[in-house]
């Protein structure tokens, strides 16, 4: 079973996913950590994260890239926090080297479009196998390589619960690179509204079931 737990920044949406797995879940749980830290704050709300899960017994995993190379083990769910960051991380730092990572996928100089310069991880193999059939300019090519690399790793769970931040609006006073960030964001949460089972959104730490149902009623 996979399910979207969508919602503003203090929403509830994480105690609520974490509840939710640990609930719902049998066998080992294991928490996919996408945020790449920065400053004290970053580093703050990692280890507020971490103690608010502690008594949970997941599996950390910190993974800012590629999340379906994680090593499962069978029958195993696993918690993604978050989506967003997963898309903000391959856009902005894929690089290595505190640059925004666009020199990985813009054009090499030879006619080609750079793809096989990832070769980090899986997103290399993603884009050598299907790179023909991925339209658009270099935010929706990305978008797309995380819509597969998500879908890869639940396809290696017994469940999966993805979490991601909804209701941004891209202002025409945002730059650029913001804006195209939050429509690809938009369009990345609709596929897996699509792709997911379970759909929850909250509001106000209240969750309001948007697609399909909870295996045993509300958590909560």
């Amino acid at each position: 079973m996979n399910a979207l737990i969508l919602g503003a920044n203090g929403s509830g949406k994480s105690v609520y996913a974490e509840k939710y797995i640990s609930r719902f879940s049998r066998g080992a749980l294991y928490y996919a950590a996408t945020m790449i830290p920065y400053g004290k704050e970053g580093i703050a709300r990692i280890e507020a994260h971490r103690a608010q899960r502690a008594a949970l017994e997941f599996i950390t995993v910190e993974k800012p890239f590629c999340v379906s190379e994680i090593p499962f083990t069978p029958g195993a769910s696993v918690l993604l926090e978050d989506v967003s960051n997963l898309l903000a991380n391959a856009l902005f730092e894929n690089d290595g080297n505190g640059g925004n990572g666009f020199s990985k996928f813009e054009k090499d100089g030879n006619g080609g479009n750079g793809f096989s310069e990832i070769d980090e991880c899986v997103y290399s193999g993603i884009f050598g196998n299907a790179n023909s059939s991925i339209a658009g300019d270099v935010y929706s090519k990305i978008a797309e390589v995380i819509f597969l690399d998500i879908t890869a790793m639940c396809g290696k769970c017994a469940n999966a619960v993805l979490v991601s931040i909804n209701g941004l609006t891209a202002m025409p006073e945002y730059d650029e690179e913001t804006r195209r960030f939050i429509y690809e964001l938009n369009k990345l949460n609709a596929r897996l509204f699509e792709y997911a089972d379970v759909v929850i959104s909250m509001r106000g730490g209240e969750a309001f079931i948007e697609k399909g149902n909870l295996p045993h009623g509300n958590i909560f």
